[in-house]
Parts: C-alpha cells; sequence; structure tokens
C-alpha cells in the first residue's frame, strides 16, 4: 500500500509534456492517425487530437485550449469536414468571382493581428483511406534514405505573364532572383520557361510532358510561377497554337521516382480547397506518388505580393534553414507583414512596385491579403531534408589552365560530387532558330551552369586536398565551388565564392 502510494505521488510530481501538435479531425478519420502519430510521438512531439467543432467560436475554442505550448495544428479532413475562415477581399475582388478568402491563417492567428503564430496545415482527406495514404507519405518522406541528387535540386516553372509590362518585370524580377540569390549555390536548380522567345523554353508542344519531369525525376521542391485557376495552370502560346503546363487530368500521372517535392503553386486559385470539385493542389496532393506538401493560393493573387512570399519561403527554407514545411511557411508570412531591417531586396521589391502601384496603402492590402490567401496542404510538423553542413575554402581567386586547390571537411563520410559552377543567370545564349532541335539545345544549355565535375570519397571530419584543374577555354568570371556528400544516414553540402581570372590578369 505504501509503495502504491508512493508511485501515484511519484507520477503527480513528474512533469506533464505540453502539447506541441494539435490535430483536428472527424472521428471517421481519426483511426488513420496511428501511424503516423507514433512517428512524432517518437520524434519528441506530443500530439493531441481532437474532433472538429460544429462552428468557427468551437474550433477557436480548440486551439486556444491547446496550452501555450502548441507549436503546430493539422486540421485532417477537407473544408466540409472542418470549416475553413472567410476574409474579405478587396484587392482582388476586382478580379475575383467569389472575392471571400478562404483560409486556415484564421486558426493560426492566436492575437488577432493578422499574422499567424501557429504553423498550420491542412490536409483534405474525404476518407479514411485518403487520409491514412497522405499521412503515411509523410512519414515515408521524412525516413527516405535515398541521399542522392533529388535532395539538393530545385526545379522552377514560369509561365508567360501577361499583367502588363511592370507586373511581368517583376515576376521575372522574382525569377532571377531564384537564380541567383535565394537559392544556395550548393542546390542544383533548373528553369522551365513557357515563354517561346526565352533558351529556357523546351519545345512547346513539349511542355506539358517536360513539366511532369520536373516532378516525376524527383526533387526538393517544384515551384510554379505564373497564370493558373482552380484547375490549371498556364498556358504556352506559340505560333497560333496553345499547349497546357498542367492541369488536374495531367495530375494522374505524377509519379515521382525518387524524393516526394513539396509544390509551390505561386499563382492564382488553384489551392482553392474549399468547395467541389477538388482543385487542382488537391488532387496533385492525392496522389500516391505526387508532391508531399503543397503551397497554394485558393483566390486571386496578385503579382506584387506574390513576388515577396515567394522570395521570404526561398529565404526561410534555404537561408534560414527552417525545420518545418509549416514554419517556412509561417516565417514567410511574418516577414511578409514585418520584413527584416534594412532588407534591401524588399527596398528594391517596393520601388519596382511603385512604378504601377504608386499608393503605399493599396501594396499593404495586397501583402496582407496574400497572409489569408496562401495555405499549406500538408503535415505542417513535416521535417524538411535540409542536408548538414560541410566546409569548403579555397583560394579567392584562381587562373585559367592551373589548378583550383580545394580543402573539404565533411562531417559525414560518403559518396562526393565536386564541382564548378557558373553564376546563374538569365542572359544565357539564345536560342539558334525554331527548329523543335534548335529549342532542345537551348533549353539543354542554358540550363547547365555547371563547368567542372570530379567524384571522390571523402572521409568523415577529416580536411580533404581536393584539386579542379580550370580548362584554358573558361570564361574568367565569378563561380562558386561546391560539395554535395551522399552518406548513409544523411547528406552535406558547402559552396564558396571563387574568381577565375584570365592569364593576363
Amino acid at each position: 500500500m505504501r509503495r502504491s502510494f508512493a508511485v501515484l505521488l511519484c507520477l503527480l510530481a513528474a512533469p506533464v509534456l505540453a502539447h506541441d501538435i494539435l490535430v483536428i479531425a472527424p472521428k471517421e478519420l481519426q483511426p488513420a492517425i496511428g501511424a503516423w502519430r507514433k512517428h512524432r510521438e517518437a520524434q519528441g512531439h506530443k500530439v493531441l487530437v481532437r474532433a472538429p467543432s460544429v462552428d468557427a467560436a468551437g474550433l477557436k475554442k480548440l486551439v486556444g485550449g491547446a496550452g501555450a505550448d502548441l507549436r503546430f495544428v493539422l486540421l485532417l479532413g477537407d473544408a466540409r469536414a472542418i470549416a475553413c475562415g472567410y476574409r474579405a477581399g478587396v484587392a482582388i475582388k476586382p478580379y475575383e468571382r467569389d472575392p471571400r478568402i478562404a483560409n486556415d491563417n484564421w486558426l493560426a492567428d492566436r492575437d488577432g493581428d493578422g499574422v499567424p503564430d501557429l504553423a498550420i496545415g491542412r490536409i483534405p482527406a474525404d476518407n479514411v483511406a485518403e487520409a491514412r495514404t497522405m499521412l503515411g507519405r509523410v512519414v515515408a518522406y521524412e525516413n527516405n534514405t535515398d541521399f542522392g541528387p533529388w535532395r539538393r535540386r530545385v526545379n522552377i516553372v514560369a509561365g508567360v505573364g501577361g499583367f502588363g509590362f511592370f507586373q511581368d518585370a517583376a515576376i521575372e524580377m522574382v525569377t532571377t532572383k531564384f537564380l541567383k540569390d535565394l537559392v544556395a549555390p550548393s542546390y542544383d536548380l533548373h528553369v522551365t520557361f513557357g515563354n517561346p522567345t526565352s533558351p529556357f523554353c523546351p519545345p512547346p508542344a513539349s511542355i506539358r510532358d517536360v513539366t511532369l519531369e520536373r516532378f516525376n525525376e524527383g526533387a526538393l521542391i517544384v515551384a510554379y510561377i505564373g497564370h493558373g485557376s482552380r484547375g490549371r495552370l498556364d498556358r504556352v502560346r506559340y505560333k497560333g497554337k496553345r499547349y497546357r503546363i498542367m492541369t488536374e487530368d495531367d495530375a494522374y500521372e505524377l509519379k515521382a521516382r525518387h524524393g516526394a517535392p513539396i509544390a509551390y503553386f505561386c499563382a492564382c486559385s488553384t489551392g482553392h480547397f474549399d468547395g467541389a470539385p477538388d482543385s487542382l493542389a488537391e488532387v496533385v496532393l492525392k496522389q500516391p506518388q505526387g508532391p508531399v506538401a503543397i503551397l497554394a493560393a485558393s483566390r486571386v493573387s496578385m503579382p506584387y505580393a506574390n513576388g515577396i512570399l515567394s522570395k521570404e519561403i526561398m529565404e526561410a527554407m534555404f537561408q534560414d534553414r527552417v525545420s518545418t514545411i509549416g514554419e517556412v511557411l509561417q516565417r514567410a508570412k511574418v516577414r511578409l507583414a514585418k520584413p527584416k531591417p534594412q532588407d534591401r531586396t524588399r527596398q528594391y521589391m517596393e520601388l519596382m512596385a511603385f512604378a504601377y502601384k504608386p499608393s503605399a496603402k493599396d501594396r499593404k492590402i495586397e501583402r496582407e491579403e496574400n497572409l489569408w490567401l496562401f495555405n499549406l496542404l500538408g503535415d505542417p510538423a513535416m521535417r524538411l531534408p535540409h542536408p548538414k553542413r560541410a566546409k569548403i575554402t579555397a583560394s579567392k581567386r584562381t587562373t585559367i589552365g592551373l589548378p583550383l586547390t580545394l580543402t573539404i571537411e565533411s562531417p559525414i563520410a560518403g559518396e562526393s560530387t565536386v564541382e564548378l559552377l557558373a553564376e546563374r543567370t538569365p542572359a544565357v545564349q539564345p536560342r539558334l532558330n525554331d527548329a523543335e532541335e534548335s529549342f532542345k539545345r537551348a533549353y539543354k544549355r542554358s540550363n547547365n551552369w555547371v563547368r567542372i565535375t570530379r567524384k571522390i570519397k571523402l572521409p568523415a571530419k577529416t580536411p580533404t586536398k581536393v584539386q579542379l584543374l580550370i580548362p584554358v577555354k573558361l570564361v574568367p568570371g565569378q563561380y562558386h565551388a561546391r560539395v554535395w556528400v551522399k552518406g548513409q544516414s544523411a547528406a552535406a553540402a558547402s559552396s564558396v565564392p571563387v574568381w577565375v581570372h584570365g592569364p593576363r590578369d
């Protein structure tokens, strides 16, 4: 009796693990949570599961009652099962039949300032089989032991703007920022531009197949920038014909051969999740080998605010290395509302936007609406596969025809790819003519920024010297030396700028 009493006292005195994940799911979908919940709790999370309330006040109360340590809210079910919020659109009203902005942001905003305080995501399952499949794919994604090239591949697909000169210039600037600044040189970047005047455009008749391949080859992220609607992305117009980039029907051919990508649709209405039939983003997410999470807008979205949100999402992923996809979107929204001090890129984007939207009030309204327009379809606690940090040093300058000596120290042992990468820029050699083969050659050449590649085995935590011979035909200028290490249980990466001089410099 005394022993039982002592055990009871110990249990009462033990600290209570606070819930950091709240799952709101109808009772009929809750049987799908088991394996995913076990996976999360093995990671140290504490999961609280609750059935949805019938009204908005009840849903707010569920989130508010989950405790101060709550970080993630997962809504398991579509908008018919778990109600979304609506906010009246102002900037989008002239362009939108239904200007009510459907969103889940309202549940993540605890203090009422419009900015999310929690990471929130929705898995729009219609039944327990869909819920179990989508949650199982998240677990499989985090347990994936393939540390190959897909983990550093970032694929950008862009459509023609057509919004007007200044708006299109803003879209082009965002795409250029992807190339040069937002995605670190240690990642592979591949650009597909649905503009037949661009060397980054594949043969227009093949744009659909090429876009599907960008998803299916396996990638960390596939981002689409351009026009969109509830059920499709834009078309490529060429010589009186129109060729689709992607539709709901095409989504059924999504079958990633390696890592399932995260999809970001920087476009109008592709994430219109509050009605029937399913939106493009919902159909894409439900494919067994399609993207594992999607960021998309629920209504018409505007180029200026889209550009800023894109910039903040990529910085959160690649510069801040935020650990989960839900917190990436949360941080991007916080920065959308409250930019970092002395953020020169934001200042430049504001200057460009002033040319066609001179009212600071109008720009503020557009930014605020993007906080509500973009939602995460997926698990907000899904961990991102950031590579470990390797160390790479090189002389700041070298000369063509001579070896460049690198010192690489990797935190893990593994097969390594060491490369010299040219500056990524949209200013590449134009296509020679309009023959299909010319399109193919220009598309391949434009995306080839790697100038030297060497494969070696690297030991763990041991500085290793590697030499790359700079060919005499290399054009002098700014380059990056980079390394990717494929280990048994992790990957590692790093890059460093290198200036290559001519023999007479």
